[in-house]
């Protein structure tokens, strides 16, 4: 509302080409197009005050789980922007490479492009995790001929994972997942079993 600067510029300017030489481009033609970019725009300033709305995103998503440390998921991500509706679709998997690895692929439309192969890493320990993740693998190795690419990379305090595996037990949800969301275990998966077999038998003691 305050110290504000509205800069707005309205013109056409159109761009036929350069003529290349022995020093393929000359610092007066630079210099020329410069000037003619210039004149081109009309350029006014104001001080009124504004309001602007970020891009409203609406996202729909759902996992399913084929296997113990398998999962398949599906995501719609919706952005109005402009007055326009921007959507793309997302498949993808989840598996446990090792006891502390995991490992996701995914497919995506986005931007009119059907050509997105991600894929993504994550290390975890106790109630910490490291992630890398990409949503065109592709991209980086034809970055001219690539609509979007994003790379991720970060750090997760899992804050929201039971402490122990009967807790984990009794706060399973339909899907199979903990509610308070996918919480890897850095166990040997057979021992686990084991474990969750013993514990679901003393839940139903109870």
């Amino acid at each position: 509302k305050t110290d504000v600067n509205n800069v707005h510029g309205d013109g056409t300017f159109v761009y036929e080409g350069a003529e290349l030489s022995g020093d393929l481009v000359s610092s007066t033609f630079v210099s020329e197009i410069r000037d003619s970019l210039i004149d081109a725009f009309d350029y006014s300033t104001t001080q009124e005050s504004y309001t602007w709305f970020h891009p409203t995103q609406l996202f729909l998503g759902g996992t399913y789980r084929l296997r113990d440390h398998i999962y398949f998921g599906l995501v719609n991500r919706n952005v109005r922007y402009s007055s326009k509706i921007h959507s793309s679709l997302t498949l993808s998997a989840l598996a446990d490479l090792a006891d502390r690895i995991l490992a996701t692929a995914s497919w995506s439309y986005l931007n009119n492009s059907v050509k997105n192969i991600g894929l993504g890493l994550a290390y975890h320990g106790k109630g910490i995790q490291f992630h890398a993740v990409t949503d065109n693998l592709l991209g980086f190795f034809n970055p001219f001929n690539t609509r979007t690419l994003n790379l991720r990379f970060g750090i997760d305090l899992m804050l929201g994972c039971p402490r122990n595996r009967q807790q984990e037990l009794k706060e399973e949800s339909y899907s199979g997942l903990p509610r308070g969301g996918y919480c890897p275990n850095a166990r040997d998966p057979e021992k686990f079993e084991k474990k969750r077999k013993k514990a679901i038998r003393r839940l139903n003691r109870i």
